[in-house]
């Protein structure tokens, strides 16, 4: 590959963006195609960060999130645009539970509340229904709400590319693309989830290239955020790659001696939810599998591996009490012989910055997957993960109230990404414990059951170039700059 002499910023303020562009082939392929590379963190100045990804041709900046919060807070009309754009996606179903959210919250704000509602809604439904209406919207708030914190990085690389993980719904990212866009720098996308394009809301800013992770999420990205087709490529999942290398996984052996349980038990494994969301439900099914396991109710001996949701250890404000939560799980957890609890692996964990995860914590995952009989989640990505590994695997969705959901499990199962993945049938939904009883014995009976439909999950859902994504969202990006020479 020509190398190019170009300089292109790359912004990872969130957990999972560091592990999307640094720790697969993405980041390995530019420093081979492009002169100089700056990457931008909250964790630059960190030891172990600097140990791994400094180099020749690659700079570390760091990126200060508390300047970002604090000039949200200064200014309400921000605060108040953030709001619209994420319920003006046009697919409303996927935003429901925050909508319902924020017109409570409204509601507690008496005539104030009622005020910003009688402009908030109407506003909404116009921008639901009239692309040029939500172009407008972009426009006027990156006009007005574009800041200043990072013209002083911007003129110091002169990028000619920034590369960020969302279209601007990632707050962070909205301000540097604006800045970016007023420098006449490039802005490219890309996608880092597979639901981004449907539950964060409009874009917030624009982007002068995207890459999605399949043809479907290309397809959104032209109906809910305006974006031509001839804009989007498709990359595929750079992170899956390590999937495809049959080594990459833990043995049989060394995953039981690592979490140091029985040889002659199975594994139903139970990927945790979100705790913002799923906590009490994370809760109930931990007690439930115990209770199985001891009363001997599978039809296999069994025994649980809980995999704590990474969340549980946020920075944010809002979520300071999530490590609390985390301990209650692993108390729980300890109570029963017949479950274990698996905890992140972390290379960084502190208060003020976004957690990390190693590449151990991956590998520990992928073999969960591949050498469990069964893997149980609340929607979460393992439904498609497990599929890569032909794992049966089961939604918990317990019909009950829930004080942490505003919207019925029902409704969660109406989001776009969800409906794509339970209409295929390859991940059912069990919505009483006696049901997800049977499902998990029907699994152990036959483990080929719903194989079919878990390769369509994959054909779906999983994107082109498996085993070579991360190569291949490089080659576009360097494509790109080609394309624009100046």
């Amino acid at each position: 590959m020509k190398t190019s002499d170009k300089t292109v910023l790359i912004d990872v303020h969130v957990p999972f963006a560091t592990r999307y562009f640094l720790r697969t082939d993405i980041l390995k392929t530019l420093k081979k195609g492009i002169k100089q590379i700056v990457i931008l963190s909250p964790n630059t100045n960190e030891t172990y960060f600097r140990k791994e990804f400094e180099d020749a041709g690659v700079d570390l900046e760091e990126t200060n999130l508390k300047v970002v919060r604090d000039y949200q807070s200064k200014h309400a009309g921000q605060r108040w645009l953030r709001q619209v754009r994420l319920y003006a996606l046009s697919d409303s179903a996927s935003i429901a539970f925050q909508y319902a959210k924020y017109r409570g919250e409204l509601r507690s704000h008496g005539i104030i509340g009622a005020i910003i509602a009688s402009v908030t809604r109407p506003l909404i439904w116009i921008l639901r229904r009239c692309s040029f209406a939500r172009r407008c919207l972009i426009a006027i708030e990156s006009a007005i709400y574009s800041g200043d914190f990072h013209y002083a990085l911007l003129d110091k690389w002169k990028p000619d590319l920034v590369v960020t993980s969302s279209l601007g719904y990632f707050t962070p990212d909205a301000y540097l693309m604006r800045q970016a866009r007023k420098r006449g720098i490039k802005v490219l996308t890309v996608i880092l989830s597979w639901d981004n394009t449907t539950t964060k809301g409009i874009a917030g800013a624009f982007a002068d290239r995207a890459i999605a992770w399949t043809e479907v999420m290309k397809e959104e990205l032209g109906r809910y955020h305006d974006m031509p087709p001839k804009k989007v490529t498709v990359g595929g999942i750079a992170h899956y790659d390590n999937y495809a290398e049959p080594a990459f996984p833990l043995s049989r052996d060394r995953l039981y001696a690592r979490l140091g349980i029985a040889q002659d038990r199975g594994i139903i494994m139970f990927g945790t939810g979100m705790p913002v969301m799923f906590h009490d439900l994370n809760l109930e099914v931990i007690n439930w599998l115990a209770d199985m396991c001891e009363r001997d109710k599978f039809i296999k001996p069994m025994q649980a591996v809980v995999r704590l949701h990474p969340n549980y250890w946020m920075t944010k404000p809002a979520q300071q009490g999530n490590r609390e939560l985390a301990d209650q799980l692993e108390e729980t957890c300890r109570k029963s012989s017949h479950i274990t609890i698996n905890l992140p692996d972390f290379l960084f964990c502190e208060d003020t910055k976004p957690y990390d995860l190693s590449i151990m914590d991956q590998r520990m995952l992928a073999a969960l997957l591949k050498h469990s009989s069964v893997v149980l989640s609340e929607f979460s990505t393992l439904m498609l993960e497990s599929s890569l590994f032909d794992t049966p695997s089961i939604n918990v969705a317990f019909d009950r109230p829930n004080k942490q959901l505003l919207v019925s499990q029902q409704e969660i199962q109406n989001f776009l990404h969800l409906k794509r993945i339970i209409a295929t049938g390859g991940s059912p939904v069990a919505h009483r414990p006696e049901q997800l009883l049977d499902m998990i014995n029907d699994y152990l009976a036959d483990p080929a059951l719903d194989s079919g439909a878990r390769k369509t999950i994959i054909a779906n859902e999983c994107g082109p170039n498996a085993g070579n994504a991360g190569a291949s969202i490089a080659e576009q990006i360097i494509e790109f700059l080609t394309e624009n020479k100046t």
